[in-house]
């Protein structure tokens, strides 16, 4: 074990909650006093975080993300720290021992610490101790490519080889408890997922994933990662734009040269007409629909694929359950409950269906036999596409709901069944 000298720790403290406990987590830093050359503590929140007697007085900086986005802030803040480590404090941890000498430090072999740490009956591992280099050149996720907060270290991890990583008993670091609530748990237990454990896919069926994509700038980049934070990837990220006026297009040149990733243009056509551009593209087994605004689970495609593996050869859509997400005012997302699904045979039990079916996985042999995605005359067939081309497999073909969940739907005032206030019942006289 090597023993560094000299000041070589910079502390980052994020997500405080009181005043109490960020002094509590800064007095249990005193011995590493002789380490520490200075300490950036996170203050996004409204409370008055500012403390007057502390040994790290002089060296403590007070600064808030920008534009919210702690990724962001966290990368630039790295890019100008010239020391070898950082300390990463979450949510008011502190040290419950002296012994810290012993615990942080890292040779030639690992670049990082981590810990676990037991969050809403889930047990997270999380970043304790960086080599600045290694941050330099792995940065963390923009706010744009997670669904919120509480995924920023647990994706950053995701990513990381794990023979860089030094795991460390997590008894000498405690945190705060968190304000419990359902939507705090639905995050952890989301976040928990990044974790699970990567594997393969032989034997399982293929499948890839289509997205077409409308004025969904701030949205996209994290359905789009959504896809590669996996921990079974598919085959193919087949992507669209249907002639965005906004900066989408932009963003997802920034994708271009991820494996599997391929990007498409064109006019505005609507969604069905761009959705069947794609489709000549696919040459998986099956292929999953995802809307430019939603995103998946981290163990999405592993669940999915167990789920297609003993599918009859008359179905021809698999789906299960989503959970809905309402966009808020303050650029966040709130649980907002289990759309849970149920078996459907006919057009009347689909019609009645009180939300959309998803996720949607087609078969691509199907798929493509009824020529895509039907183009009937109401609103030129930008409006309710899903409903129509289900309507249409269910006069030859089966369809298959199973009991899962791996899909989240973001509910905000951009999505187009929101800005366009077409009569439901107007459409039906277009459903043959």
């Amino acid at each position: 074990m090597v023993k560094t000298k000299g000041k070589d720790i910079h502390v980052i403290m994020i997500n405080c909650v009181s005043s109490y406990s960020l002094t509590k987590s800064l007095a249990s830093l005193k011995c590493l006093e002789h380490r520490i050359e200075g300490i950036t503590i996170f203050n996004d929140g409204y409370l008055n975080l500012q403390i007057n007697s502390s040994p790290f007085n002089k060296s403590m900086n007070y600064v808030k993300s920008i534009e919210q986005d702690v990724g962001t802030t966290l990368n630039n803040l790295i890019q100008k720290i010239a020391c070898d480590y950082i300390l990463f404090l979450d949510n008011n941890a502190f040290f419950t021992s002296d012994t810290l000498e012993e615990e942080l430090s890292l040779d030639n072999t690992f670049q990082l610490l981590t810990y676990k740490k037991l969050s809403n009956a889930e047990i997270i591992e999380t970043p304790l101790l960086v080599k600045v280099d290694f941050l330099k050149k792995n940065p963390f996720f923009k706010k744009s490519q997670l669904p919120f907060k509480e995924a920023l270290f647990s994706s950053w991890l995701s990513k990381i080889d794990r023979r860089c990583i030094k795991n460390v008993q997590y008894d000498f670091i405690k945190q705060f408890p968190l304000k419990q609530s359902q939507c705090l748990s639905q995050r952890i237990e989301f976040v928990n997922k990044y974790h699970y454990e990567r594997n393969y896919y032989e034997g399982l069926p293929s499948i890839s994933v289509m997205i077409s994509n409308y004025n969904m700038e701030h949205y996209v980049e994290n359905t789009i990662n959504s896809c590669f934070l996996q921990t079974q990837l598919p085959q193919n990220i087949f992507v669209i734009d249907d002639g965005s006026t906004d900066d989408s297009f932009k963003n997802l040149e920034k994708w271009i040269g991820y494996l599997g990733f391929n990007l498409f243009k064109t006019e505005n056509m609507g969604k069905a007409k761009a959705m069947n551009k794609l489709i000549p593209y696919i040459n998986t087994d099956f292929v999953l629909e995802l809307d430019a605004d939603d995103w998946l689970d981290p163990n999405a495609f592993g669940v999915i694929r167990r789920h297609l593996k003993d599918l009859p050869q008359n179905v021809a859509l698999l789906y299960g359950n989503w959970r809905l997400w309402k966009q808020t005012s303050a650029n966040d997302v709130r649980y907002a409950g289990l759309r849970k699904g149920k078996p459907i045979s006919n057009k009347q039990e689909l019609i009645s269906y009180p939300f959309p079916l998803g996720p949607r996985i087609y078969r691509t042999s199907i798929l493509k036999s009824i020529n895509g995605f039907p183009l009937i005359e109401f609103e030129n067939g930008r409006m309710y596409e899903d409903v129509s081309i289900i309507n249409k497999l269910l006069k030859n073909y089966e369809l298959f709901y199973k009991d899962f969940t791996v899909y989240n739907v973001r509910e905000h005032n951009l999505s187009i069944t929101k800005k366009n206030h077409s009569d439901w019942s107007d459409f039906l006289k277009y459903l043959d």
